[in-house]
């Protein structure tokens, strides 16, 4: 028959821009563009505008997606210095997958770029999604990582899986 079946992908960093950004992409033409190519469910990110950093905000986005997404969908809480208190009840909201941290250089107040913050925000929380960007590096003025807490987000990471899947 020449017919062959493959599974679907999962795409776990999605930025479909809405709210917001509508004139870029909205919930529907992404994740109908992502079928397409073979995508079966996406996890959306949360520096949309306004953010994702609020349960109220989660919830808008859980409704605009409802009956317009053509994959299986969930979307990052997004972590900031304000928030932290408002994060486990987000974790727990039906629609979120968890939370994300922006160390380096984002949209808004996404940004957690000192070492209180992150371990605020990671408390005893694993797994987070994490871009730890070095804005030094990506061209922006910003001091190093500390090394402390990059040896311990590494042992974290160690620790969480056996040696033979590194």
């Amino acid at each position: 028959t020449g017919l062959h079946i493959l599974p679907g992908v999962i795409d776990s960093q999605v930025h479909f821009r809405e709210p917001g950004m509508e004139y870029k992409a909205d919930l529907e033409t992404e994740a109908r563009s992502a079928a397409l190519g073979g995508v079966v469910a996406v996890f959306e990110m949360p520096n949309t505008n306004p953010a994702t950093t609020t349960p109220a905000a989660l919830q808008d986005k859980l409704k605009r997606a409802a009956g317009r997404m053509d994959v299986d969908h969930a979307f990052y809480a997004g972590a900031t210095h304000e928030n932290v208190d408002l994060l486990p009840e987000m974790e727990r909201m039906l629609g979120c997958c968890g939370v994300k941290v922006f160390m380096g250089a984002s949209t808004g107040d996404l940004l957690i770029a000192d070492d209180e913050g992150v371990e605020a925000v990671l408390g005893g929380r694993i797994p987070a999604k994490v871009d730890a960007h070095n804005n030094a590096v990506d061209g922006r003025v910003r001091p190093p990582q500390p090394r402390h807490l990059r040896e311990r987000l590494r042992g974290r990471f160690r620790a969480a899986r056996p040696v033979h899947t590194h």
